[in-house]
Order: structure tokens, then C-alpha cells, then sequence
């Protein structure tokens, strides 16, 4: 089974060389949902049975996609002292010399979330500084004000002498046990912190996100009735137990991808051909990879969410085996098409997945239930985002503020300010800017403007934005004690624009989000044969 960004394909081996097939639209709310489709599909045309399968072989690109998408969980750090900076200097080099608007890629762990820990082992391991339970304390309440689902332990040279990392992973599993918690002495046991740090930080951040998706995943299967073994393919081309997948998750970037290389591989054997160049064309990207000798070619280390293609050092690095193969951001469901400059460009079609959206929302409507009207809500926002991609309903003239949302926290002054940007993918270039937030309200019947500088924590820049397509932006806020806000103006500034976007919006308006209806545009003449 293969989750890719477009598709989803599930593989039938028979005894006997023998193979059934199938391939589905990636359902993007539950992707296990596709896949259970997927294997029904070819049990029946195989005429078999759950019980007559032997093993289960999954490869994904989720955790992938949700590093590149940022959709992964809430993160804090727990470091030393004094290098709670080290994810964002990372090797203070530039890796695009000439560019003087270089742009780094934002860290996972933002730097109020990165806390400091009193503590010190020297390079062989030895206790310089003893642990400071004091200061683990004193974390706890920071985690619970923003709401922190995963925390990353990482101390200067624990990957010796990791007692210090165990007893903190104790003490905050004690006063949070629903906390995930990642150790970086486990995740990359090697020298390097910056590369160190940033595999754990991943690897916390996509944790919660995998192991909720296949846990459910395999019990949906022990429902089918499947009691075979269900192994994960990692990155490097072997495989692993769903245990530990979910215990490092980071370990499955590029899982799928990492299939089709060991097919090449098999093949170049299979012919006799000691140097192979493989390609596998997916729906939305395409894969190269290089068979010398028979073997593809591996790495320590790889880089994801890189901002300048192929330019090293533009991504974050996460030091773990892996196939080396080349990625190209266009693929089998892309379309080629010229721009204003002449040159030719790929976007993806968004169209398939619009149709799907569709096809769920006819199929809640038929139900006529008043529970489902929220999942109806949820279809509608999400076919209205891939049309105003799509340049169907809205972005017609390019850059475009898609959504403002503002989520209180259980602190009565702090929120969590998402902004969401779209870009009509007809005219899709890479653009950059920055996105000025101003909060206008009154403060003892005075009326006040509050800029970010004065509602960030001081140490958060302006939101900046580098997309093609569509970018999140998630930032807190924090309003000063009695302050009334009244509305909220976000202006979006770019070179790539003669003029900003402005757009305004009455503050009360941000928290009533919620859709309880579908619009009737979503409606499709139905027949007996849909």
C-alpha cells in the first residue's frame, strides 16, 4: 500500500507471480481511508479473503507532507542552557551567497516554545552540571499555556551519556502523560547538534500526527479481519514494525519514494544492467534515483522543506538512512503552461480532488442527517479552498488572503493568529513578502492600534511568506490587559505587487468560523449510476 500526494495505490501479490491492482484519489481527512477501499477492491477481484494474506507492506508520504505543510503538532524544545538558538544559527553559513533577501527555512519549534534546561555533560559524557529539576518544572506551565502535544529532549552531548534526557523524559511523563516525548540520544544517537536537534524536533513534530493515523489504521485492519504482520517501509528501502514507526516516525520520510528505487534495484538485477537511472512519475512530484552497482545510491542525512530547490543547506536537515534520490515539484498530475515571462511552468490539477470533495458532499446530502451538516460544513470550506487555487472562485489576479482565523488558548489574553495564503496556481510563481498585522480596538476609552511588535513575545518577527501555491502563517498573540479589540487589518506586502493586499475584519467575526450548511452550488444532478 502507497500513500502518495495525489494517489493512493494498493498492490495484490499472488502466489504464483500473479498481481491485482488498484489505484484511488488520496483521501486527505483519513488517508487509511482510501487505503481500506483500496484492498477491498482487490481481495474481491482476487476472489480472497483478509485471512488469506500473509503480510501488509505500507509506504507514505505523510510524514513528508506534514513537515512541508507544517500541519504536524504543537512543539517545545527542551535544551541546554545557552543553546536554545543553535536550530536557528544552524551552521551560520549562507548557503545562496549572492541572494540578499536569502530566506532561511523557519525552524519547526518556534523560540518561546524553545526552553532552556539548567544542565551540562562534557564531550565524554561526564556530568559538569548536574540536572536542574527546578527548571523542568518551571517548563510545565509554559507547555500548558500554548498547548504543547510533543516535546523533543535534546542536551549538549546526551548522545554519550543520555542519563540526563531519560530523567527529564521521566519527569515531565509523570506531570503530563499524555505528552509525546522525544528523546534526540534515541532519535540520532551521533555528534552534530544542530543536525541532531533539528532530526528530533521532526521527528516530535509529526509524531502525534502518525501515530494517531496508523494506530487507527491497524485496528481498522484488525476490524477487516487481517492477522498478519504490518510493516512500515522507512526511508532507507528497509522495513520496520509499526511500533517503532510510531515511536519514530521521522524514519518514514520518503517511505513511498524509497519503494519504487528498490523495485529499479530489482529490476537492474533482474537485467543485468549494473547502472540504472530510475524514474517514478507520481501524481504530484516525480522521483529520480541512481543505481551503481546494483544499489541505489544512500545517505546519512537529507533535507526536507528545502526554500531554494537543489540548493543544500536551504531545508531542514534530519540525519537519518535514506535513499538519495533527486525530487522534482511536478509530476503526472501536473500541467505544463506559460507564464507572463514566456517561461514554461507545471501546477498541479487540483480538479480531481475538487471532484472528490463533491462526490463526499452529494453522498452527506443524500443522507439527509442534521449530525452530518458539520461534515458538510468542513466539504464546503475545503471545495472552496481548491477553487480559489483553481482560480474558479476567487485569487483571480494572483496573490490572495484566503482565511483569518483566531483561536483563544486557555489563557484569556493569548491567541493563536493563523493566516492562510493562496495563490491562483494559473499564474503561480514564487513570491515572498511580509504580512503586516494591526489590531485596532480601545484601552480605557481611548481608541489604540496595536502592531505585531507590541502582541508578539518581542522576539517573533513579522510573519513572512515564501509560496507558490498556498502557505499557512501560525503565530500567538497576547493583548494586554485591558484592551478591547474591535477589528483586525492584515496587509500583505510584496515586491512582486505594484500594490498591497489589505483586507479588514471585525475582530468578534474571527471566532465564528464554524459552518453549519453546504451551499447549494455544491449540489450535482444525481442518477442511479453516480
Amino acid at each position: 500500500m502507497d500513500i502518495g500526494g495525489t494517489f493512493t495505490d494498493v498492490v495484490l501479490e499472488l502466489p504464483g507471480a500473479g498481481r491485482v491492482t488498484t489505484k484511488l484519489l488520496t483521501t486527505y481527512t483519513h488517508p487509511g481511508e482510501a487505503v481500506l477501499k483500496g484492498i477491498g477492491q482487490v481481495l474481491q477481484q482476487a476472489g480472497l479473503s483478509s485471512g488469506d494474506i500473509g503480510l501488509i507492506i505500507h509506504g507514505t508520504t505523510l510524514a513528508t507532507n506534514a513537515l512541508i505543510e507544517r500541519r504536524g503538532a504543537r512543539t517545545a524544545l527542551l535544551t541546554t542552557e545557552g543553546h536554545r538558538d543553535a536550530l536557528e544559527m544552524a551552521h551560520e553559513d549562507r548557503f545562496e551567497q549572492y541572494d540578499i533577501n536569502i530566506d532561511r527555512p523557519r525552524p519547526l519549534v518556534p523560540r518561546h516554545l524553545r526552553l532552556p534546561v539548567h544542565e551540562r555533560l562534557d564531550c565524554n559524557g561526564r556530568v559538569l552540571i548536574p540536572l536542574n529539576e527546578d527548571s523542568i518544572e518551571s517548563a510545565l506551565p509554559v507547555l500548558e499555556e500554548h498547548g504543547v502535544e510533543s516535546v523533543a529532549i535534546g542536551y549538549l552531548h546526551a548522545f554519550v551519556n543520555p542519563q540526563h534526557e531519560l530523567r527529564t523524559a521521566e519527569l515531565l511523563q509523570a506531570a503530563r502523560p499524555d505528552l509525546s516525548i522525544t528523546l534526540a540520544s534515541e532519535v540520532c544517537p551521533e555528534i552534530r547538534e544542530f543536525e541532531r536537534l533539528s532530526t528530533a524536533c521532526a521527528n516530535a513534530y509529526v509524531r502525534p500526527l502518525m501515530s494517531r493515523y496508523l494506530e487507527r489504521l491497524a485496528g481498522e485492519l484488525q476490524q477487516m479481519g487481517f492477522s498478519c504482520p504490518f510493516l512500515m517501509m522507512t526511508s532507507g528501502g528497509g522495513l520496520t514494525t509499526l511500533e517503532t514507526a510510531t515511536k519514530f516516525p521521522i524514519r518514514l520520510v520518503e517511505s513511498g519514494p524509497a519503494g519504487g528505487a528498490i523495485l529499479a534495484q530489482q529490476v537492474a538485477r533482474y537485467g543485468k544492467m549494473k547502472r540504472l537511472l530510475s524514474f517514478d512519475m507520481g501524481g504530484t512530484t516525480a522521483k529520480l534515483c541512481l543505481i551503481d552497482d546494483y544499489q541505489p545510491l544512500t545517505s546519512r542525512s537529507f533535507e526536507v522543506d528545502r526554500v531554494y530547490r537543489f540548493k543544500k543547506g536551504s531545508g531542514l536537515p534530519v540525519r537519518i538512512p535514506v535513499i538519495e534520490m533527486v525530487e522534482i515539484g511536478a509530476g503526472g498530475g501536473s500541467i505544463a503552461h506559460i507564464d507572463r515571462l514566456k517561461r514554461i511552468q507545471a501546477r498541479q490539477v487540483v480538479v480531481e480532488r475538487e471532484a472528490d470533495v463533491l462526490r463526499q458532499a452529494n453522498n452527506l446530502l443524500r443522507q439527509n442527517e442534521s449530525e452530518r451538516q458539520a461534515e458538510l460544513g468542513q466539504l464546503q470550506s475545503e471545495l472552496d479552498f481548491y477553487r480559489r487555487l483553481a482560480g474558479t472562485g476567487g485569487a483571480q489576479s494572483g496573490l490572495d488572503i484566503y482565511r483569518v482565523e483566531v483561536i483563544p488558548t486557555d489563557s484569556g489574553r493569548v491567541f493563536q493568529f493563523i493566516l492562510t495564503l493562496t495563490q491562483n496556481i494559473r499564474r503561480a510563481a514564487i513570491i515572498t513578502g511580509r504580512a503586516r498585522v494591526d489590531i485596532e480596538g480601545t484601552m480605557e476609552d481611548r481608541p489604540v492600534t496595536l502592531y505585531w511588535s507590541q502582541v508578539s513575545d518581542g522576539e517573533t518577527p513579522e510573519p513572512t511568506f515564501r509560496f507558490k501555491y498556498f502557505q499557512q502563517l501560525e503565530r500567538l498573540i497576547t493583548l494586554p490587559e485591558g484592551f478591547e479589540a474591535n477589528q483586525l487589518t492584515v496587509r500583505l506586502r510584496s515586491g512582486s505587487l505594484r500594490t498591497p493586499v489589505e483586507q479588514s475584519m471585525e475582530w468578534a467575526s474571527l471566532f465564528n468560523r464554524t459552518e453549519t450548511g453546504i451551499s447549494d452550488e455544491v449540489t450535482l444532478e444525481s442518477s442511479p449510476d453516480d
